[in-house]
């Protein structure tokens, strides 16, 4: 039930950071505090919309409502990256339309389509290696976003 930990990192990490707890509280005193009742969050979820889900709809709500990358990251405690993956599913969706610009330079769209024409827009990791890594995960999948928006994905 923790912000950000998903089944992947609980099955990654589950284990070996209940035991570090466990060896914590082992060998700690109980800590108190009093008059501070510990209550969850709660927040309505967004629901998916075009295959987008929630979580990138949050980010897309602030992305037009003016804040950058770093902003919207910042706000969601999220990383840049993935506040990045959000903004490329919105644009491939069609739900956001704005300029290549916005994230790629002209040469950097250039040199990624003469490599993308040559190899394909399926493995962005083949895409970054085949670049020796110059040029971003983030403008690859923002360059994919764009090459494919408005069209109907599975």
């Amino acid at each position: 039930a923790l912000p950000g930990v998903g089944s992947k990192k609980l099955a990654d990490f589950g284990e070996e950071f209940l035991g570090e707890v466990k060896t914590w509280l082992a060998s700690n005193p109980k800590q108190t505090f009093a008059g501070e009742k510990i209550t969850p969050a709660t927040k309505t979820k967004m629901k998916s919309e075009n295959g987008v889900p929630g979580t990138a709809l949050e980010s897309l709500e602030l992305f037009k409502n003016g804040l950058d990358l770093d902003g919207i990251a910042t706000k969601r405690n999220l990383t840049r990256g993935t506040i990045g993956s959000h903004i490329a599913k919105a644009i491939e969706a069609g739900m956001i339309t704005i300029p290549r610009e916005t994230f790629l330079s002209p040469e950097d769209d250039a040199r990624i389509q003469k490599t993308a024409d040559q190899h394909g827009l399926e493995s962005i990791g083949k895409l970054h290696n085949t670049l020796n890594k110059e040029i971003s995960y983030e403008k690859l999948n923002f360059f994919r976003a764009f090459a494919n928006q408005g069209k109907q994905t599975t």
